[in-house]
């Protein structure tokens, strides 16, 4: 990735978890923590992409601080459970040093699924930037055929266990998924996932009791179930290793319906468009800077169409839209072939129905390319 998408990512990272603490309004002092993960488990890669010298193990720790919230004036929290948040530390050890050793600084987010007064069942979401990989290089690193930047989007999801075990101390163990991935902006780019075994402990600066966890919740009806939504992002890809980067675009247009407060269904139409395409041998590249390029964009060599079914997972202003397209109209000539693609998307309402965003489009397991987005809702 390019220093300029590192600091984006960065910075949108860590201004989602400053969102969430804003929009928490407690008194932190009260609730702050750190916490340690220790993990281990499996280097997770596409066949005949394995460095000579892996053997599919690693090892890694986690340093995170946090905010738990509490009962209190804010009924998104109550509505979710009352979750924690904060900025974390990631350091890893691969074995495999053509790969590298990465670390991450990245924000995260953790969601009681189920909860008593002293144990709970969650699930986690980590977004931020890694850097300390060493990619592939066709002279001085050859092996390393998984991933080709330095510095990468780093993602994890986990489900954990977590007990209190006294005033200052919680235990937690849990499973998890990381990957690693730049967005095709530089290739290659299979991308580095991981699945782990984790076990960690929580250390409360202040001693808080038992905390209470009650929901005496009690919400007004939703008066406007329905909303129109458009957005249009941007991003870039690399179709060849050592080449150049393409611009991409999408448009889209479609129907949500809210499920209560917390989620949305949606289906809609997206309309991508590329800044390249491949001739009729699948080899040659005719970019937007080639003279035939917008000859044969009448062609729609560049254009695809989808049909895209939506889910939305709502906190306040901060939301993850996420969910599943099939192409409707989509040349082979213009990409790899797959009839469908996958897209998830971290976003923030920066004002009444406008929202930013920043996700990845996918086919399958490997990113197309990473999405910066801007949009509007609309109730109906």
């Amino acid at each position: 990735m390019s220093k300029r998408h590192v600091l984006l990512v960065l910075a949108f990272s860590l201004f989602f978890s400053a969102s969430w603490a804003q929009n928490s309004n407690h008194n932190s002092k009260k609730k702050t923590f750190f916490k340690h993960n220790s993990e281990f488990g499996a280097l997770m890669v596409c066949e005949g992409k394995v460095p000579l010298d892996a053997d599919g193990v690693y090892y890694a720790s986690e340093f995170k601080f946090g905010w738990q919230t509490t009962k209190g004036k804010n009924n998104w929290d109550q509505l979710y459970r009352y979750p924690s948040y904060g900025i974390g530390f990631y350091t890893g050890h691969l074995e495999s040093l053509d790969v590298g050793k990465p670390n991450a600084l990245f924000g995260w987010l953790n969601i009681p699924i189920v909860r008593s007064q002293r144990s709970s069942i969650n699930y986690e979401f980590g977004f931020g930037i890694s850097y300390n990989f060493n990619p592939h290089d066709d002279a001085s690193n050859p092996l390393n055929l998984i991933i080709g930047s330095k510095n990468n989007a780093y993602i994890n999801v986990a489900f954990d266990y977590n007990y209190i075990l006294s005033e200052r101390f919680d235990l937690q163990a849990g499973i998890g998924y990381k990957h690693f991935s730049n967005g095709s902006y530089q290739l290659p780019n299979s991308g580095v996932n991981l699945l782990n075994l984790q076990i960690g402990v929580k250390y409360k600066l202040k001693k808080n009791g038992v905390p209470d966890y009650s929901n005496s919740l009690v919400l007004p009806v939703i008066e406007s179930p329905y909303n129109l939504y458009f957005f249009t992002s941007a991003g870039s890809k690399q179709i060849v290793s050592g080449g150049g980067h393409y611009p991409m675009y999408t448009f889209s247009l479609g129907l949500q319906k809210r499920l209560g407060y917390k989620n949305k269904i949606g289906l809609g139409l997206d309309t991508f468009w590329a800044g390249y395409y491949k001739d009729a041998d699948g080899e040659t590249i005719i970019s937007m800077e080639d003279e035939s390029f917008q000859g044969n964009l009448a062609k729609n060599k560049a254009i695809q169409l989808g049909l895209f079914l939506s889910g939305e997972m709502i906190y306040d202003r901060l939301s993850i839209f996420y969910g599943a397209g099939y192409y409707l109209h989509k040349k082979v000539e213009a990409d790899d072939g797959a009839p469908y693609y996958l897209r998830a998307q971290a976003r923030y309402f920066v004002y009444n129905n406008l929202f930013s965003g920043i996700g990845i489009k996918a086919h399958g397991g490997r990113a197309d390319y990473i999405e910066w987005t801007i949009g509007y809702n609309l109730n109906l």
